[in-house]
């Protein structure tokens, strides 16, 4: 009769367990011991890091236990690439090729008025010869069709500076209108006889870019008196302005008439003519 005392049943599953450790888990046993080693050196890889996604590859992450994740692990890529927004330059040349960009609308309300003015901008067959009509400065032009679009962007809307400078932006927003009345509406500046013309408050300011309205174009300090033009009220109609003509369908409150004090800047001025214009009395004439 066998000896039973020493006999574990539990000893064949020991064994069996330990068999199977060895055998099949060897490298998770391994990977396990891994796991618990304080070593500064150890080196290996771990099984449960993230993996990240660049350029559409998959890449497993090495890293320690202890890494930090960068916050730059997941790299996101828009399928939109980022607008190509142009730097503005000090000067403006229109000898070079035009850029379209979208015209600046300040105190835009929608109106009907504003859509045709969006479209006729981006109207390609709505052009026009800056030397034909002789635009200043000369040098900046060449004896081409310009569009629209182009013409307010590239010119009209600058910041003022010595090829921009508001004396030339309306000189030649004048020469438009009296080459093409149908401007009228899109410039908002127009001569009404030799010497005196009619704006437009906000239709110019539209295509100048301009926020500030009364600030800018009508203030004491603003562009019309410091340039030498005062503005012809309702009471001063009869001083200065003929007998023909008409301003019966003239809204005061939107149009400002106007007239240069020192009768430089008129319908028949040349460039030269209107050179010394800044910083000119605004003051009428009695």
């Amino acid at each position: 009769m066998s000896d039973t005392s020493s006999f574990n049943p539990f000893d064949m599953f020991i064994n069996s367990h330990q068999q199977y450790i060895c055998e099949d888990d060897e490298s998770f046993q391994i990977t396990l011991d891994q796991f618990g080693s304080d070593s500064e050196n150890a080196s290996f890889e771990e099984p449960f890091a993230s993996p990240i996604f660049t350029d559409d590859y998959l890449i497993n992450h090495k890293r320690a236990i202890s890494t930090t994740i960068a916050q730059s692990s997941l790299s996101f890529q828009s399928a939109t690439p980022p607008p190509n927004i142009h730097s503005v330059k000090s000067s403006v040349n229109m000898k070079q090729k035009p850029k379209n960009r979208i015209p600046i609308m300040v105190g835009s309300n929608n109106s009907h008025e504003d859509f045709d003015f969006i479209n006729s901008c981006k109207n390609e067959n709505r052009s026009i010869n800056p030397i034909d009509l002789e635009f200043i400065p000369p040098d900046n032009w060449l004896s081409n069709n310009v569009s629209f679009g182009s013409l307010v962007t590239d010119f009209f809307q600058r910041k003022n500076n010595a090829s921009t400078r508001f004396s030339h932006k309306l000189f030649n927003a004048l020469k438009l209108t009296q080459s093409d009345p149908t401007y009228i509406d899109l410039v908002g500046v127009s001569w009404m006889n030799e010497t005196i013309l009619k704006v437009n408050k906000r239709i110019f300011a539209r295509l100048l870019g301009i926020k500030s309205i009364e600030g800018s174009f009508f203030h004491q300090q603003g562009n019309f008196p410091s340039h030498g033009f005062f503005e012809i009220g309702r009471g001063d109609i009869k001083q200065f302005c003929p007998p023909d003509l008409d301003l019966s369908s003239v809204d005061f409150d939107e149009t400002r008439i106007l007239i240069h004090s020192d009768g430089k800047f008129t319908r028949s001025c040349k460039e030269i003519d209107i050179e010394d214009c800044k910083w000119a009395s605004g003051k009428p004439l009695r």
